[in-house]
């Protein structure tokens, strides 16, 4: 027999051995082992949103926990302007009320059996000023002359009114901020203008003295 021949009977004998080493522990129904690391994550990962995230002070905002993995544990903590850190909330889906204006960052840190994590958003809830009711204010290029008397009226009013209703005292209304009036007949004219805003309402009011024609 050739040595080539000899290497092969050994290489094939091997082999055989091989397979039925690796199959006769399955075939006996007994299970087979493969040593070695097997790594999964077990880890948490730390998030939320909020609602609103924006308006006038006083703002009342609704946190949402939407983090990943076993949490037991919830900090809640915001910084004004860069300001020092402030807790706010220790449970899992908190509401607050801002009533400083400013930007605030908010930050979530969680915890649990699996670790630690947070999450820190910048800028994320934006609070404006007060909104304040407004206070009506109007005036006109002229208030008195002859007929016909077109009169143009400019609104002066404070605290950003959003909404106008001008009555011109002869049936006739607008809602338009600055609005152009004409008066054709003579008489003496009672004119409103009510503003608003989301805060509430307010109405000034003034004359406007229509001469007949004959008076110049």
């Amino acid at each position: 027999m050739s040595a080539m021949t000899t290497r092969s009977i050994t290489i094939s004998f091997t082999l055989l051995l091989s397979m039925a080493l690796l199959l006769e522990p399955v075939s006996a129904g007994n299970t087979l082992t493969v040593s070695g690391i097997v790594s999964s994550r077990t880890g948490i990962n730390a998030d939320f949103t909020a609602s609103p995230t924006s308006g006038p002070a006083p703002l009342a905002v609704q946190f949402t926990d939407s983090s990943i993995g076993t949490i037991t544990r919830w900090s809640w903590e915001y910084r004004l302007n860069g300001s020092s850190w402030k807790q706010f909330a220790v449970r899992q889906n908190p509401s607050y009320t801002f009533t400083s204006e400013g930007l605030y960052d908010i930050r979530l840190t969680v915890s649990g059996p699996g670790g630690s994590d947070a999450k820190l958003k910048y800028g994320y809830i934006t609070v404006h000023s007060p909104a304040r009711r407004p206070v009506a204010r109007f005036t006109e290029d002229r208030n008195i002359g002859t007929a016909p008397l077109l009169v143009h009226f400019i609104d002066r009013s404070l605290y950003n009114p959003v909404a106008y209703l001008w009555q011109f005292g002869d049936g006739i209304s607008s809602m338009e901020k600055d609005p152009s009036h004409s008066y054709p007949t003579p008489g003496v004219y009672l004119v409103r203008l009510r503003v608003s805003n989301n805060a509430g309402s307010d109405t000034a009011a003034g004359l406007v003295v229509v001469l007949p024609g004959w008076w110049r």
